[in-house]
Parts: structure tokens; C-alpha cells; sequence
């Protein structure tokens, strides 16, 4: 399976074709890579290549200050945005020209926010590539293979999919769709969001676990700090373990996930909880904008345990 570094090595020897080519018009296929529980690809900006972190829960991109300074890339205003943290936070917008994402999409034009990670990001990442990458085109995803193609006239048919009750969204100060799907946990609907940047399985937000009561006692758990952007959330999640998760056709059974504490600040996200991608690298994934299809085969990697509840 590709490494990031090896995302590196390859890019700058992959073709990069407009996207308004004419007929026939085969796969565009770049390259992705999961590694240390993170989705990686790369974007050459300013003939410097560079490692970035996809992150489908998020539909702005972001860059480290120090980079888009060594970029030179022009400031264009500034913006707040939050997340799980309870702050919000001020980042300055950069604009970056004949960006390469990938190896296979050349954007004439994208903007980033400045955004200090500190430790929550990796080194040797340089920020966060948004839904967009994923959601503009239709896209298969093989994370076994470290294959990410885009298909001009849409999704052909892929032998042995099956399709996902699922919906892409934009919300209020979106700048890209995002991915939802609808699942059950342990009976009760929830619409889930797809997040390539959380790295485990699954996340409820404070209003989930107030409507299901997860915090009444009686279920064993282990107490774990919630973070992201606006840092760290002010009351301790709880690591517990759910009877059942079921999206579409695939059932999870006695799956660890998170709950936030029901006092936790409540924002809307437009969907009850996260699925991470401990869960969604378990699968090739085919997206259809067009069609507004979400299409899924199970993959031969192993399903990890991350989590782990215990008894407090």
C-alpha cells in the first residue's frame, strides 16, 4: 500500500491533463495514500510539491502560516471559522495560482486559510485539502492501491458496489459539498457525516448524545478529550461501545466510538456525528455529483481497533 513519501516521489512524474480534454476521455488516476490513520495526497504550488492531509469534514482549505509565507502566496482578506473547539478562530486568506493536486487536477486558482495547527497537525504536512477534492467530480477512491480517479463524464459501472442512502451538502458558508449518509445506531436514524480527517470511527455530537441518553449511566466508558479546530472541546467525550451501526447494506457490530458531553457548546454541522476514517478506509468509495450517488465495496484492508472503552 502507497506511503506518503511515496506520494512524493511519484507525483511529479504523473501526467497532468486538463480537465476540459476532449472525447475519449479515460480516468484521470492520481495518487492518495493512507498512512498513520490519515488520507494524504500531494499539490505542487509555486513548482514546490508539498504533502497535504484530506479532510472531507471540512470544505476550506488550509495551510500552515510558515508555508504560505515561503510561498509568497498574497493575502486576500481574512476569515473566522470554528470546529469541535469551543473558540473561533481569525486566519488570514491566501490565494495560490496553478495549483496540481494530486498529479492529476490542475486549479487555475485556490484559496487557503492560514491556519496554526500546532501540534495537531503532522510535520510533514503542510495543511488540509478540503471536501472539494473529492465532491467536484465523479470519484473512485482505492485505498489499497493508492489510486485516486476522476472520471469526466461520470461513474461507469463498478462491479460490485452498493449503493449508500446518502446525500451531498452544502451548508451556510460552505464552500464545497460534503458527505452524509444515513445510518442507524442501535436503532435510531442519524445522519452521519463522512470525515476523512477524524481518525477513528465514529463521532456523536453533544446533541446525539443528549437525544440518546449516552451519558444517563450504566454503559461502561472510558473518558477521552475531543478536539479540532477551536482546540479542545471543554468537557471530556466518553470512548464507550455501541450494540450496533448499520449504513446501508454493512453492519458493524460492538463498534467503539466517541460521545461529546451533552453540555458541550452545540454547532451545527448538519448531521448527528462523524463517521472517521478508521471506518471509511475499510471500503472503495465511488462519488457521483451528478447523480448525487454515494457507492461503497468492501476493501481487503483489516478493521483496526482504536478505540477501546473501559469502565470508569
Amino acid at each position: 500500500m502507497p506511503t506518503r513519501r511515496s506520494i512524493l516521489a511519484a507525483a511529479p512524474l504523473l501526467t497532468v491533463p486538463q480537465l476540459l480534454r476532449a472525447a475519449p476521455r479515460p480516468p484521470l488516476t492520481g495518487r492518495i495514500a493512507l498512512d498513520g490513520n490519515r488520507l494524504f495526497t500531494s499539490a505542487r504550488i509555486n513548482g514546490e510539491q508539498l504533502l497535504f492531509i484530506v479532510d472531507t469534514g471540512t470544505t476550506q482549505n488550509k495551510i500552515r502560516p510558515e508555508v504560505a509565507a515561503r510561498l509568497k502566496l498574497a493575502a486576500v482578506g481574512s476569515s473566522s471559522g470554528g470546529g469541535l473547539g469551543a473558540k473561533s478562530t481569525f486566519m488570514s486568506n491566501h490565494v495560490a495560482r496553478d495549483v496540481i493536486v494530486g498529479g492529476i487536477v490542475r486549479q487555475p486558482l485556490m484559496t487557503f486559510e492560514s491556519y496554526d495547527f500546532g501540534n495537531g497537525l503532522r510535520a510533514d504536512a503542510a495543511g488540509l485539502l478540503a471536501a472539494g477534492v473529492f465532491t467536484s467530480y465523479a470519484t473512485t477512491l482505492d485505498f489499497v492501491k493508492g489510486e485516486w480517479s476522476l472520471y469526466l463524464d461520470g461513474l461507469p459501472d463498478l462491479a460490485g458496489y452498493k449503493a449508500l442512502p446518502s446525500k451531498m451538502m452544502r451548508m451556510p458558508g460552505d464552500q464545497s459539498e460534503r458527505l452524509f449518509v444515513e445510518a442507524t445506531f442501535d436503532g435510531v436514524p442519524l445522519r452521519l457525516g463522512l470525515d476523512t480527517g477524524a481518525p477513528r470511527n465514529l463521532l456523536l455530537f453533544s446533541q446525539t448524545s443528549s437525544k440518546l441518553k449516552l451519558f444517563d449511566g450504566g454503559r461502561p466508558f472510558t473518558e477521552a478529550q475531543t478536539a479540532g479546530f477551536g482546540g479542545k472541546s471543554k468537557y471530556m467525550s466518553r470512548v464507550m461501545r455501541a450494540g450496533a451501526l448499520q449504513v446501508g447494506p454493512y453492519r458493524f457490530e460492538e463498534l467503539a466510538y466517541t460521545a461529546m458531553d451533552p453540555r458541550e457548546q452545540r454547532r451545527d454541522f448538519g448531521s448527528d456525528g462523524l463517521i472517521g476514517l478508521n471506518l471509511i478506509g475499510l471500503f472503495d468509495w465511488g462519488i457521483d455529483p451528478r447523480k448525487d450517488r454515494l457507492l461503497v465495496r468492501r476493501n481487503t484492508l483489516p478493521y483496526v481497533e482504536h478505540e477501546v472503552p473501559g469502565r470508569n
